[in-house]
């Protein structure tokens, strides 16, 4: 007769016990989701709430690995269109900054334009070089310097009056990127095809 591993069939109770722990465990959280997005969507009363409700209840059912790279793809493939409908917001920060000057939106768009162009060839070429510290380290300063200098070429003033709307341009820009960066991100959450 056949007698079982003891070792082996307490190995086998605990790997289905740990199995059985972890399907409780998802469902629980799936559950608190659940109740907590019928919350929402009690509160809010929106009109497309049982789509939403499916698709945000579709999402929490991947696992974290198919999740990031859903995320991942879904921003790479829509930051190039953000960073693009950002040139306008961009060039009305430029004209805020240079109400003084005696020039049209549309000079300051094309100068959005061309440093924004600037930018995505430096991405480009730092999407294609080796990935060393020193070279990201070495575009970023080169960006850094080459947006600095055509503003200062450009607008013609001097270098702490540029330095000074560089620094606001740069956080008014970083900040109203971040609010883009996160819409497009829920954006994804709920949008995005698995």
């Amino acid at each position: 007769e056949f007698e079982p591993d003891s070792a082996l069939l307490v190995e086998a109770d605990s790997a289905a016990e740990r199995e059985r722990r972890r399907f409780i465990d998802q469902e629980r959280k799936l559950f608190n989701v659940e109740r907590q997005i019928d919350d929402l969507l009690a509160r809010y009363h929106l009109p497309f709430e049982a789509q939403l409700k499916e698709r945000i209840m579709l999402r929490t059912q991947l696992d974290e690995d198919t999740m990031e790279d859903l995320i991942e793809r879904e921003l790479k493939a829509r930051a190039p269109i953000v960073i693009f409908l950002l040139v306008p917001v961009f060039t009305a920060i430029m004209k805020l900054l240079y109400i003084r000057e005696k020039r049209f939106y549309v000079e300051h768009f094309v100068f959005a334009l061309h440093v924004h162009s600037f930018v995505f060839f430096t991405l480009t070429l730092l999407a294609v070089l080796p990935d060393w510290w020193l070279v990201g380290l070495l575009f970023g300063l080169w960006l850094v310097a080459y947006i600095f200098l055509s503003l200062r070429r450009v607008y013609q003033q001097s270098r702490w009056m540029t330095l000074f709307k560089y620094i606001a341009l740069s956080f008014a820009y970083f900040v109203l990127s971040i609010v883009a960066i996160t819409l497009t991100f829920v954006y994804t959450l709920l949008f995005a095809a698995v």
